[in-house]
């Protein structure tokens, strides 16, 4: 899913802190010959999750269970990856934000850190300069699209750049067609797919089409309503960089009319985009798409024109923004879901 770390069931009763040791080593004791356990706060009291780890130890050798545990290092809590790489029981500790009561918990699921991991520096080609898309964020998008949960979209990425998203969507069982203006980065696109082909875990993998076209033009290479779902993020202009504390880009300084020229383009660009793109969409298609903001001078420059435009270019906002960005970013990621007006 992306977004999500850990998966867990709980108890719906409510749990007293004398009870979480007796509580976890009756679970463990069940089938065990030698325990591995962990113990994770996500509550806002701050348990000692040293003496309570010490207190299910004890309870466990009494009843002649062999076991260690492992704490957290820096946190209250495992990161997935500790317990996935040690094959942790992990019990966490959870609040009702409301009524602060406290659930015991065991988590069934982590996210494998190490698979995304091994996609992301293993495919062949990537560009950080222009700032590509993380892959948990395309993953998170592409979900967005779907409206019910079977459902298996033909997946279109106009701006398709190296193929995140188009690589992402394959994984989730999901034809994908990829265009983007540029011959090198589509030759580059494909070289990730197919290693995506190659190194997958996955028996088999839907269909994939790329083409080389404008994102404005994309209509005219595809069959009007046979597209499902679009998830893009577009170009957002010209990459900036903070120099010692000044904005510039490709080297030069950059002045407020620069960041409004840029934004007044981008807009026009989108707007053309998506005037396009309602011709090959079937009916109440999405489309996820990013939108930057621009951080300059204390001030946020958006592409509002394409939010306040969207119902005449025939879309309702379904969902977002999702405001996503690392910190200190200058361009953030406004993620928005659009759905097509029928």
């Amino acid at each position: 899913m992306g977004g999500t770390i850990k998966i867990g069931t709980y108890e719906k009763v409510s749990i007293d802190e004398s009870d979480i040791s007796d509580q976890i080593s009756k679970n463990l004791h069940d089938g065990m010959v030698t325990a591995v356990f962990g113990i994770s706060d996500y509550t806002s009291k701050k348990y000692e999750i040293s003496s309570l780890s010490k207190a299910v130890k004890e309870k466990l050798s009494d009843s002649g269970l062999k076991s260690r545990y492992v704490l957290p290092r820096n946190e209250q809590f495992l990161k997935s990856i500790v317990v996935a790489k040690q094959e942790i029981n992990e019990f966490v500790l959870l609040e009702n934000p409301e009524t602060h009561a406290v659930y015991l918990g065991k988590t069934q699921a982590v996210q494998d850190s190490e698979l995304w991991g091994n996609r992301d520096m293993g495919r062949p080609y990537a560009d950080s300069y222009s700032g590509m898309l993380p892959l948990k964020v395309a993953r998170m998008m592409i979900n967005l699209a779907i409206v019910h949960p079977k459902d298996q979209l033909t997946l279109l990425d106009p701006f398709c750049g190296m193929g995140t998203i188009l690589s992402e969507g394959l994984l989730c069982g999901h034809e994908v067609i990829g265009s983007d203006n540029d011959p090198v980065v589509i030759h580059k696109a494909e070289k990730n797919v197919a290693w995506l082909r190659e190194n997958s875990t996955s028996e088999w993998l839907p269909v994939s089409k790329l083409f080389v076209c404008e994102a404005v033009r994309v209509s005219e290479k595809i069959t009007a309503g046979s597209v499902s779902a679009i998830v893009t993020e577009p170009f957002m202009g010209t990459p900036f960089e903070n120099s010692s504390g000044k904005l510039r880009q490709k080297g030069k300084p950059v002045s407020q009319k620069q960041v409004k020229n840029t934004i007044k383009g981008l807009e026009k660009l989108y707007i053309g985009a998506l005037k396009d793109w309602k011709i090959l969409l079937s009916p109440h298609a999405r489309v996820v798409i990013t939108l930057p903001s621009i951080e300059y001078e204390n001030r946020t420059y958006f592409v509002k024109k394409v939010i306040d435009n969207c119902e005449k270019l025939g879309y309702t906002i379904a969902r977002g923004p999702f405001t996503y960005s690392r910190p200190q970013a200058i361009v953030k990621r406004n993620i928005f879901v659009l759905e097509k007006i029928t």
